[in-house]
C-alpha cells in the first residue's frame, strides 16, 4: 500500500504489511499523541490477533482518496476516527449505521462484506454503561442529560431512541 502512505502527513512511512491486519486512527495529526493506538495494540497483543493499530495523518486534501486507498485494503478492519474529520468522513463511506447517520458524526469505521461503515461509539457506549450499571432499560423513561458538547450530541441522539417515543429526554446545558 505504498500509495496509501504517500497519501498521509506521517513524516515516516508506515508498514503496512507487518501483520496479517491493521487498523488507524484517522485524524488530523494523531501520531502526535492518540492513546488509541496503544491501548488496541496491547489488546491486539494480548488476544493473540496478528494486528496493529497505526495513526494515520491526514490532509484534509487527501482524506477522500485515504478513504479509497483503505477501501481497496482488505487487510484493512477499521479504526478510529478523530478531529476535524468525524462529519467529513461520511460521504467517502460505503454506509453509515443509522443512528451515527442521525447524529451527523462518526468516531469509528468498520469493515464488513467489503464495505467501510461509519458508526458512533459515543452514543452506544453510554447506552450500554447506562443499562449495564443503572437501569436494565431505558424505555419509557425520562432521562436528563448534562451539556451538550463533544460527544453531548451523540448520545442525545442514541438515548432519544433508546427511550422512545413515551420517553422524555430533558437536556441541560
Amino acid at each position: 500500500m505504498e500509495s496509501l502512505t504517500k497519501l498521509l502527513n506521517n513524516g515516516n512511512a508506515l508498514d503496512l504489511n507487518s501483520t496479517k491486519y491493521y487498523a488507524s486512527i484517522l485524524g488530523e495529526s494523531p501520531s502526535k499523541g492518540a492513546r488509541s493506538p496503544k491501548l488496541w495494540n496491547r489488546a491486539f497483543s494480548k488476544l493473540n490477533i496478528d494486528a496493529i493499530m497505526h495513526p494515520m495523518d491526514v490532509k484534509s486534501s487527501n482524506l477522500e482518496n485515504v478513504v479509497k486507498e483503505l477501501k481497496k485494503d482488505q487487510n484493512f478492519i477499521g479504526g478510529a476516527i478523530t478531529m476535524p474529520y468525524k462529519i467529513d468522513i461520511i460521504p467517502y463511506l460505503d454506509k453509515t449505521e443509522p443512528l451515527a447517520e442521525k447524529t451527523g458524526a462518526v468516531n469509528c469505521i468498520y469493515r464488513k462484506k467489503g464495505q467501510l461503515i461509519g458508526t458512533n461509539t459515543d452514543g452506544a457506549g453510554a447506552i450500554w454503561s447506562i443499562e449495564q450499571h443503572y437501569l436494565k432499560s431505558l424505555k419509557n423513561k425520562t432521562v436528563l442529560l448534562l451539556g451538550t458538547g463533544g460527544a453531548g450530541f451523540a448520545v442525545a441522539t442514541y438515548i432519544a431512541s433508546a427511550i422512545g417515543k413515551l420517553g422524555n429526554l430533558l437536556i441541560a446545558n
